[in-house]
């Protein structure tokens, strides 16, 4: 074909391709370009178009004649096609190329975004308060928690409680013929007994209102010791235990095995600075997978900016490589003044335990304790534990998971221990009190004062007295056998002196 279009073929073609009968869509290629007069005609053309114009421009051509065949296609609804021989382009990759660009701009505005959200708000510890004179609640070990909100504290030991409703048992030593016989007082049997914390007997008054009281008080202090534990579980406490020394150096195991549980030992780690490490003299923090990383290169007293710079540098942790516990142990050793090592693993070393146990023995004795962290390897598990023994430390044993944890038998926070032990007392002492409530209401019971026995009257003592015998005693009188005879009694009067009003 010519490169000059000829404008009639062009035009008639177009034309009698439109208004063909039951036609879809039109399909117009072209090569090369017509002449401007052309390009008037072809807008008329397509004016009022029903179908679809598909145009293709094969070849170079004018720019005004490609944009022409671009609008005809946009107008009438059609899609454009561009093909030069070695480079297309149609609306449909004009569209994408456009998206990627956009999604370019995009990508790039987050990237600053990200730089300028990363100087703006490098990670920050929560604002410290100054250390108060007294400690704080949250600051407190157990032992130190319990003087404050314990049983004893709150008097509700159950001596302690019982010590108002208690009074002497009195007996007495009379000789019977050649024989001593032990006889009570004539109180005895109408109060239970109790037995004293010091062997002694004592009786004991539990009214209702008392053990409601008790009750109570034993319910709250139920309560508060749950809050406690739940809170000691949710703090650093529950996964490095309390730090028992002054200066203290932390080793976190960061092997590939602990990527996924990098998320949490950051939240413990903040927990760990904020609520133990504040209150400690002096620390340091290692990281150790096949590299060994330190925070410092020696102790560093404890400061507002050293705590900082410390959250700052766990919050960079990555995991990676194999578990090197020995060069990790033996960098710890070395800093002077150290108190106290506290070892994070979840895996075996990658050196025999037997090396690291034996290398241990050439340092100074500084306790190692250990911590398994959702550990499965029972080997593992047996080496932290050796290694806290040999140490004189504390095995610590953490699960987040619902797998049966296999080795030695873990060391339990002496926190939570504490608590529990206070509640197992606190539900022994309510079960005491309990029981004692119920002997006392029954001797109540026994105890009511009957009213004394008199014979039943006669016929004849009726009629002296004029009394008039009752019809009928089943409604209004009971007969209760007392002694040797009946007593009449009317159930109305004997209830206002006997019943449960009367007697309250």
């Amino acid at each position: 074909p010519a490169l000059l279009v000829n404008r009639s073929t062009l035009c008639t073609a177009l034309g009698n391709a439109i208004s063909t009968a039951n036609a879809d869509g039109v399909y117009l290629l072209v090569q090369g370009a017509p002449d401007l007069a052309t390009h008037e005609y072809l807008q008329e053309l397509v004016k009022d178009c029903r179908v679809p114009v598909n145009t293709c421009l094969y070849g170079e051509a004018e720019a005004s004649f490609s944009t022409l065949l671009t609008e005809i296609a946009a107008n009438t609804g059609g899609r454009w096609h561009r093909y030069s021989g070695q480079e297309s382009e149609s609306r449909d990759t004009a569209k994408l190329l456009a998206e990627i660009s956009s999604a370019r701009d995009v990508l790039a505005e987050l990237a600053a975004l990200r730089i300028e959200l990363q100087q703006k708000n490098e990670p920050k510890l929560p604002m410290l308060p100054p250390k108060p004179a007294d400690k704080d609640e949250k600051e407190m070990s157990s032992s130190e928690w319990l003087t404050l909100h314990g049983l004893k504290s709150c008097s509700a030991r159950f001596y302690d409680a019982l010590a108002a409703q208690a009074f002497k048992h009195c007996d007495k030593v009379l000789k019977v013929g050649d024989e001593s016989k032990v006889v009570n007082a004539k109180y005895c049997q109408r109060f239970a007994h109790v037995k004293w914390w010091d062997g002694s007997i004592k009786h004991v008054i539990i009214n209702q209102n008392f053990y409601e009281r008790y009750k109570q008080k034993i319910e709250k202090i139920q309560s508060d010791l749950d809050k406690r534990i739940c809170w000691v579980e949710r703090s650093s406490k529950h996964l490095f235990g309390t730090l028992l020394e002054e200066n203290v150096c932390i080793l976190l195991d960061t092997s590939g095995s602990m990527q996924p549980q990098l998320p949490l030992l950051k939240k413990r780690l903040e927990k760990l600075i904020t609520e133990q490490l504040r209150n400690r003299d002096m620390f340091t923090l290692v990281s150790f997978g096949t590299e060994v990383r330190s925070f410092s290169d020696s102790l560093v007293r404890v400061s507002p900016e050293s705590l900082q710079a410390a959250w700052k540098w766990c919050s960079e942790l990555q995991c990676s490589g194999s578990t090197n516990t020995l060069e990790a142990l033996q960098l710890a050793l070395s800093l002077s003044d150290l108190h106290g090592i506290y070892l994070l693993s979840d895996g075996s070393p990658d050196v025999p335990p037997e090396k690291i146990l034996n290398q241990i023995k050439l340092y100074k004795d500084v306790p190692i304790h250990t911590i398994s962290f959702n550990c499965n390897d029972q080997g593992a598990n047996e080496f932290l534990a050796s290694l806290a023994q040999e140490t004189d430390a504390r095995f610590h044993v953490v699960r987040n998971d619902d797998s049966d944890y296999v080795g030695p038998e873990p060391y339990e926070s002496t926190d939570i221990k504490l608590l529990r032990l206070e509640i197992e007392t606190a539900t022994l002492d309510l079960k005491k009190m309990t029981e004692l409530r119920a002997e006392c209401e029954i001797l109540e019971w026994k105890c009511i004062k009957k009213p004394p026995s008199k014979s039943p009257p006669t016929e004849k003592s009726r009629k002296r007295r004029n009394v008039k015998k009752p019809a009928d005693l089943s409604d209004t009188e009971s007969v209760m056998s007392a002694g040797s005879g009946a007593t009449v009694f009317n159930s109305r009067k004997w209830l206002a002196k006997y019943g449960l009003v009367a007697q309250k």
